[in-house]
C-alpha cells in the first residue's frame, strides 16, 4: 500500500467491523490506563473481551445471510443451497450454540469445517465459555456483623466480620488451554490480547479459505484516527497462541 492509494469500503450493512473496532479501541485505552486507573482499565478490558466475541458471532451470521441473499453482490461461489430451505431453517440455527452454528453453516454453504480438537477451534470453544462467564457472572453478597469480644459497664469492643455467600452453585470456571481469567473480577489486558488473537486466528482461517474478506477497521490511538486492516493484530502484542 502506498500514499495516495484508495481503499474501497463495501456497503453491506454488517456490524462486524464496528464490533472489531470497538474491541481494539478498548484495548488501546486499557493499555494506556493499565498502571494508572485500575477501575477504568477493568471496564475497557471487559468491553474488549465481550466485543471481541461479538465479532465472531457477527461473522458467522454474516456468512449465513450472504448465503441466503441472492441479491447481495459477492465474488464468492457458494455451494448450491436452496434459499427457501435455509430461510426455513433459520430458527433452528438460532437455537444452536455458537460452535454448532460455525460448523453447521460453514458445512452447508462452503463444505468447510473446523477440526474441533485442534486450534483455532479448541481455543474458540474456551473463548465461548469465557464470554459466558463474563455476561453471566456469579453474584456474591456480603453480610457484615460485629462479634463482641469485650464488654464493660461503660463500653464494649468487638471484631468486624464479613460473611460472603453466593447465589450460584457454579464452581470456579477453569480455562486450561487458553489461560483466561477464571473470575469475573480478575480479567486483565492479557485476556484482551487472547480474545483478540483468537478472533484473528478464526477469521484468518476463513479468509484463507475465501469464505470472508478482510475488514478495514476504524481505530483511535492517542486521539489519532486511522483506518487499518484487521491484520494489524499480528503486530500489536506478543502472541499467546500463534
Amino acid at each position: 500500500m502506498h500514499s495516495g492509494d484508495k481503499i474501497n469500503f463495501n456497503t453491506k450493512k454488517d456490524p462486524t467491523a464496528h464490533y472489531y473496532s470497538i474491541a481494539l479501541n478498548n484495548y488501546f485505552v486499557s493499555s494506556e490506563l493499565e498502571s494508572i486507573d485500575d477501575y477504568h482499565s477493568f471496564r475497557n478490558n471487559l468491553s474488549c473481551c465481550i466485543f471481541s466475541f461479538m465479532v465472531l458471532e457477527s461473522t458467522i451470521w454474516s456468512i449465513y445471510f450472504d448465503g441466503v441473499n441472492k441479491d447481495l453482490e459477492t465474488e464468492y461461489q457458494y455451494k448450491p443451497v436452496l434459499r427457501g430451505e435455509l430461510l426455513t431453517r433459520r430458527q433452528k440455527f438460532k437455537k444452536m450454540n455458537i460452535e454448532e452454528k460455525y460448523n453447521t453453516i460453514l458445512k452447508e454453504l462452503h463444505d468447510f469445517t473446523f477440526n474441533e480438537r485442534e486450534s483455532p477451534f479448541i481455543l474458540f470453544k474456551e473463548f465461548a465459555r469465557f464470554r459466558n462467564m463474563l455476561v453471566h457472572p456469579e453474584s456474591t453478597y456480603t453480610t457484615t456483623h460485629i462479634e463482641i469480644t469485650d464488654i464493660s459497664e461503660s463500653n464494649w469492643s468487638g471484631e468486624l466480620i464479613d460473611d460472603y455467600y453466593s447465589t450460584s452453585q457454579r464452581s470456579t470456571v477453569e480455562f486450561q488451554i487458553t489461560g483466561f481469567a477464571n473470575n469475573f473480577s480478575d480479567i486483565s489486558i492479557q485476556d484482551c490480547q487472547k480474545a483478540l488473537e483468537i478472533v484473528y486466528i478464526m477469521r484468518r482461517a476463513l479468509i484463507d479459505n475465501n469464505i470472508i474478506k478482510p475488514l478495514i477497521l476504524c481505530l483511535n490511538r492517542n486521539n489519532n484516527l486511522t483506518y487499518e486492516s484487521e491484520d494489524i493484530i499480528k503486530d500489536l502484542f506478543v502472541h499467546h497462541f500463534l
